[in-house]
């Protein structure tokens, strides 16, 4: 249960819910697979409505379905499972709301057929994805100020002894000491953890668990217990995401 709340958490996100809502109106305009012909318009938004309405969640269904069987491996295989049973099971829903006796008869292609439309879609939309955010991580490499332009270092970092040239890491907090982690090592200081939070200026990073922050560069892997996840820092850390900060991390394309 506790893994699929998980799954399930941003199927009502805002970006979520606009691709919904977006690929829905598209394929009702433009009628693919030859629905613009042998539908009319009301038709064409409930059958491609219903598509909708019951794919998404059995996309995100086969995604949790995976998840509890495969906690170990590369995440790459993990991502290859889980997109394979994904394909089948949306194909096999698209196969079975088309033979529906409601759309007036019209020609059906064959299951196979459809499974080939969906690998397509399902390849297109993965690569559109990881496009995007390399895109996005170059437009940010590009946009980083040249060794002139070096921004000052955050306020936190004058708070620690021998910090000079240093970069901030992680954050933990216990009681009212925050430990700053950077490359230079690991201070505690007595301070409230919004405080240090605020100190930052700027750096790029994640809240992941009400105790923890990690900068963006210092994340190197995510690692998967069962239902729990981690973070693996360049400094050997290991820091627990929790479920609540979850959503972020996957809007950023790290889990």
């Amino acid at each position: 249960m506790t893994i699929l709340k998980e799954t399930f958490a941003t199927v009502l996100s805002p970006v979520c819910l606009t691709i919904w809502v977006v690929a829905t109106v598209v394929a009702v305009v433009a009628g693919p697979f030859g629905t613009y012909s042998a539908l009319s318009s009301g038709e064409r938004l409930a059958y491609w409505g219903l598509i909708s309405l019951t794919s998404v969640p059995l996309g995100y269904g086969c995604v949790a379905i995976v998840n509890m069987f495969w906690t170990q491996g590369k995440p790459l295989t993990r991502d290859i499972l889980r997109s394979g049973f994904a394909i089948v099971v949306i194909t096999a829903d698209v196969w079975l709301i088309s033979n529906m006796s409601v759309w007036g008869g019209q020609h059906v292609p064959s299951f196979g057929l459809f499974l080939s439309f969906v690998t397509l879609i399902a390849f297109a939309a993965t690569m559109t994805k990881y496009l995007t955010l390399a895109a996005l991580s170059g437009l940010s490499a590009q946009e980083e100020p040249k060794p002139d332009e070096t921004p000052d270092p955050p306020r936190l970092l004058q708070r620690l002894p021998q910090a000079e040239g240093s970069s901030v890491l992680h954050l933990s907090v216990q009681d009212h000491l925050v430990e700053v982690n950077t490359c230079a090592g690991s201070h505690s200081v007595r301070m409230r953890f919004r405080d240090a939070l605020g100190e930052l200026d700027g750096v790029e990073g994640y809240r992941v668990h009400r105790s923890h922050w990690v900068a963006h560069a210092a994340i190197s892997g995510v690692e998967r217990e069962n239902a729990r996840v981690f973070l693996q820092l360049t400094n050997g850390n290991r820091i627990p995401v929790s479920r609540n900060y979850r959503p972020e991390l996957e809007e950023a394309g790290i889990l």
